[in-house]
């Protein structure tokens, strides 16, 4: 596998590991080892509003995702997108401004689902650059937005805050 590095630092720009922007379907898809650093970052797309299915975001390894929002597999999830039977093993890197990490995606609109789906991402943040928000899945106000998932080994992160007190927002 080959080792990639995506960015952009225009706050109005999405970045993913396979796309910017999902309006149709990313399924059976890996992405391994890369570094996606953006404005709006995600593991495999910035911006999902479509269907993202059998899927695999892990730059543990080598590679990191990194963001002012930032999630390990979308940033974010919009206009009826979903994201089924997914595997999450991302490094959360917080950036400088960092605000909202997640593992899953950082925010999640209404009518949007995250179900089926397993994260072990990791949060790493320093003393000097502290991320205002970070949740094990998502950050969302709707109580029906992720169903059946798995969060373990979460670092960085109160595990037991994150998924049972706080796991939305």
């Amino acid at each position: 596998s080959s080792k990639i590095s995506i960015s952009t630092t225009n706050s109005s720009c999405y970045v993913g590991g396979i796309t910017a922007l999902n309006d149709g379907q990313i399924k059976t898809s890996r992405v391994l080892g890369t570094t996606v650093s953006g404005y709006y970052a995600g593991g495999l797309a910035g911006v999902n509003k479509s269907r993202i299915e059998q899927s695999i975001a892990d730059e543990n390894h080598s590679g990191k995702v990194s963001g002012i929002y930032a999630g390990g597999l979308v940033a974010m999830n919009q206009d009826g997108g979903n994201i089924l039977n997914c595997v999450v093993g991302t490094r959360m890197v917080a950036i400088p401004g960092s605000k909202n990490m997640a593992g899953m995606a950082y925010k999640l609109d209404k009518g949007t689902t995250i179900t089926n789906c397993f994260s072990y991402a990791k949060f790493e943040q320093t003393s000097t650059i502290g991320t205002k928000n970070l949740k094990a899945i998502a950050n969302s106000t709707q109580s029906d937005t992720v169903v059946n998932c798995l969060v373990c080994n979460v670092n960085g992160l109160d595990i037991m805050d994150s998924f049972f007190g706080n796991l939305f927002n």
